[in-house]
């Protein structure tokens, strides 16, 4: 009687430590994982998109050049 109420309480003892902090911790993590992939991908869609903007300033900027008369000081 005493080993099938000890191995009860070991059971239900087991049973609060995963459901209760294993398994929301693994759901926490995950859900984190989740979050910081997001937060890289909006990182590299900002990344791409000011290099494609600096990419159309700098031909912008190169075809201003061409008129450009560098200037000569006579002495």
């Amino acid at each position: 009687m005493f080993k099938l109420i000890f191995w009860g309480i070991i059971i239900y003892l087991a049973y609060k430590v995963i459901f209760e902090l294993i398994v929301p911790v693994s759901q926490v993590a995950t859900q984190l994982k989740d979050k910081m992939k997001d937060i890289n991908e909006a990182q590299q869609k900002q990344y791409e998109q000011q290099r494609t903007q600096q990419q159309t300033q700098s031909t912008k900027k190169s075809s201003h050049d061409d008129d450009y008369i560098e200037f000569e000081e006579v002495k």
